[in-house]
């Protein structure tokens, strides 16, 4: 589908290289297709990308609402103090 990159400082764009990822959702489109959210971080552990992906390769009908997405508890261990 595709995915969204954040940009801190435009300078060092060319350094930052994927990490690993740190949170992911899953959901279901209207259509009721799987669609799956990740937050991934670069190699120094700050946001990365926010990538989307519809599993059937098409395009999403629509963002989901909160209450489509189920909350479950983090069990990662890495960077508990910090948000990014």
């Amino acid at each position: 589908m595709g995915s969204i990159r954040f940009i801190y400082d435009p300078n060092e764009e060319t350094n930052r290289q994927f990490g690993r990822k740190w949170k992911e959702v899953q959901f279901y489109d209207e259509d009721g297709i799987l669609v799956l959210a990740s937050i991934l971080l670069d190699n120094k552990g700050l946001a990365f990308e926010l990538e989307i992906w519809k599993t059937d390769f098409n395009p999403l009908i629509r963002s989901p609402k909160k209450e489509d997405i189920p909350f479950v508890q983090s069990q990662n261990k890495h960077n508990k103090n910090r948000i990014f």
